[in-house]
């Protein structure tokens, strides 16, 4: 919902001008960060740029928001943690990363439904902060009057603590086989999981090359 409404704009507002420029905006979050993406034509990047401050500063978290946002992601959670490739997935990530923040991709579905409006407002205050997030443009840029267009449209987002870091994750070690009963399942999900070389390592193209060579998947 950060982007579903602010003290200066609600949805409608925020869809319709962003829809002036050919531009949209979405917002997502996954364990390791939040991320911010959208586009426009390139006339329309200070409209881009503005309301992006504006929901980085002001989103409003409007109670109805909140509800309808809330119990869409309640059924979400449901209706995926009954199909077993996210039972295999969760099943998998607890056994590489334990109790670590990183293993939990989806929250409970009775912790969402608890979740209030001062709650999401608290947690943007603490952890949508600018001390460690990053701003990525690209476009037909003048890099002089978009520094200073981002200073100004930016100018109110401030903190007085940075964003919060991961601890740092456990180290893979190999396992026996792990089983995870499914009553009444009529197929088998498989997971095999390894360490693999970094991203950095000369042999990580090579790497990247074989994985289409198997078709991808893996």
């Amino acid at each position: 919902t950060l982007l579903q409404g602010t003290a200066r704009r609600d949805r409608f507002a925020i869809d319709k001008v962003l829809a002036a420029i050919g531009g949209e905006l979405s917002a997502g979050v996954d364990p390791e960060h939040l991320s911010v993406s959208g586009s426009a034509l390139a006339s329309g990047m200070d409209v881009v740029l503005d309301v992006l401050g504006d929901a980085l500063t002001s989103a409003s978290y409007a109670v109805a928001e909140v509800a309808r946002e809330r119990d869409r992601l309640v059924e979400r959670i449901k209706m995926n943690r009954s199909r077993p490739q996210v039972i295999a997935r969760e099943a998998l990530q607890r056994r590489r990363y334990g109790n670590h923040s990183f293993a939990r991709e989806w929250p409970e579905a009775d912790d969402v439904a608890g979740v209030t409006p001062p709650a999401v407002r608290a947690l943007h205050r603490r952890s949508v902060v600018p001390g460690g997030a990053i701003l990525v443009l690209v476009g037909d840029i003048e890099p002089d009057r978009t520094m200073d267009l981002v200073a100004s449209v930016l100018a109110a987002w401030r903190s007085d603590h940075p964003a919060v870091g991961l601890a740092p994750l456990p180290e893979l070690t190999g396992a026996d086989l792990q089983l995870v009963h499914r009553e009444g399942a009529v197929q088998s999900q498989l997971r095999l999981s390894a360490q693999a070389v970094t991203r950095d390592d000369e042999r990580y193209p090579a790497l990247q090359l074989a994985n289409l060579v198997f078709g991808g998947y893996f």
